[in-house]
């Protein structure tokens, strides 16, 4: 018959407005099986993991005893120092 299909009145039962009550339940239950399955596999409860939390570990005890004199006073006469040893270098000759 011109203007059919070579798929025949076979491939016409499983689509278009012809296709009939039986199919479309059938259809339906094969199309929404995997979905149903694959969230009934994610919703399983498994045992809650118990987590330790990690220790912290114990203070370092101190090696030296604090000093007496400020950060800053110390680090003062420390930049004194070296500037005076390179002030006090002789400068060697480009030659």
């Amino acid at each position: 018959v011109p203007g059919q299909s070579s798929i025949g009145t076979a491939g016409q039962d499983c689509i278009g407005p012809n296709m009939r009550p039986e199919n479309v339940k059938r259809l339906s239950v094969v199309m929404l099986l995997p979905p149903v399955l694959l969230l009934a596999a994610c919703a399983t409860s498994s045992p809650p993991s118990v987590v330790d939390s990690p220790k912290l570990p114990a203070r370092p005890e101190l090696t030296q005893p604090l000093s007496s004199q400020s950060y800053s006073s110390v680090a003062r006469s420390n930049i004194e120092s070296w500037q005076k040893q390179l002030t006090d270098t002789p400068a060697t000759s480009g030659r």
